[in-house]
């Protein structure tokens, strides 16, 4: 399946990673995805889990 994304959610989508990946600060995601350090720390782990494994299959 092909999902077609623009700018703004390529962006979201990074920020989500990096911080699922611990490459960056939840302080830095909090800015770009307007939200609360706290709200970031509470995302799903099985959300970043299926954008990770999603994206591989794409980029394969």
């Amino acid at each position: 399946m092909l999902v077609t994304m623009n700018d703004k959610e390529i962006l979201r989508l990074s920020a989500i990673r990096d911080v699922c990946e611990h490459r960056i600060r939840r302080s830095d995601p909090a800015r770009v995805l307007s939200l609360s350090v706290r709200q970031v720390q509470c995302l799903p782990v099985p959300l970043a889990l299926l954008i990770n494994a999603e994206a591989q299959t794409v980029v394969e």
